[in-house]
């Protein structure tokens, strides 16, 4: 709405985000974001992969930069999606 009105608040479009759910194998998997970082230079101390797995339950990928999740990769039942 603010587009249509020529205002502009400086914050960018909150809805710019990707997102997509799906199963794959019998898990859900959901993708979020930058999830394979890509665009990102990971070698740039502010960029983290942080990854936590525990085998035939969940994975759970978060990609971040300066603090701040650019992306994800959920798997499994995390419940993390919220």
């Amino acid at each position: 709405a603010r587009c249509m009105l020529g205002r502009e608040d400086g914050l960018g479009d909150p809805f710019e985000l990707f997102a997509h759910a799906t199963s794959f194998l019998g898990y859900k998997v959901v993708l979020l974001g930058r999830f394979n970082a890509q665009a990102m230079r990971l070698d740039d101390p502010a960029a983290k992969v942080l990854i936590r797995c525990t085998p035939g339950k969940e994975y759970v990928k978060v990609v971040l930069l300066h603090g701040r999740m650019q992306g994800a990769v959920l798997i499994g039942q995390t419940d993390l999606e919220e």
